[in-house]
């Protein structure tokens, strides 16, 4: 069990990464939102290169800090309020990875026409390779462009 939720987390993080840009949109006069921050454990933690992609029904939210930490949301419903669900992951590079099979999570704002989407979360991991460590992530907020 683990190992299909091991191998979904970096199937997920794989196609973000496949997906990722290195040129800004010139039209959007470079302030597209990339903006994601959290606390993991209590430690603050941020990326200002976050995106958003839309996955068949899952908005999927994943940014990687220049410490190569990364937080991945998968959204399962995108309307303005409160939400419970969907799949969240911490990972540390390729040597550890975390998972919270459910999580709480708000959606500020979701503006389809310029494809933005904005809100909060927080969620409590378990280490993916069986070990009894989490993680607590919290103050969570991200606003960023969906990339399709």
């Amino acid at each position: 069990m683990h190992r299909k939720i091991l191998l979904y987390l970096f199937l997920s993080i794989g196609l973000l990464l496949a997906s990722c840009s290195d040129d800004d949109n010139p039209s959007d006069g470079g302030d597209t939102p990339k903006e994601m921050s959290a606390k993991v454990d209590g430690e603050s933690w941020s990326t200002s290169t976050a995106q958003a992609q839309l996955a068949g029904s899952t908005m999927k939210v994943f940014g990687t800090s220049t410490g190569n930490e990364s937080i991945s949301l998968s959204l399962t419903e995108t309307s303005v309020g409160d939400h419970t669900g969907g799949i969240a992951s911490y990972s540390i590079g390729t040597t550890e990875a975390y998972m919270a099979l459910s999580f709480d999570y708000s959606i500020t704002e979701y503006n389809e026409s310029d494809k933005i989407i904005a809100g909060t979360f927080s969620f409590t991991t378990m280490d993916v390779t069986g070990q009894s460590e989490v993680k607590e992530i919290t103050d969570g907020t991200f606003r960023v462009k969906i990339v399709n």
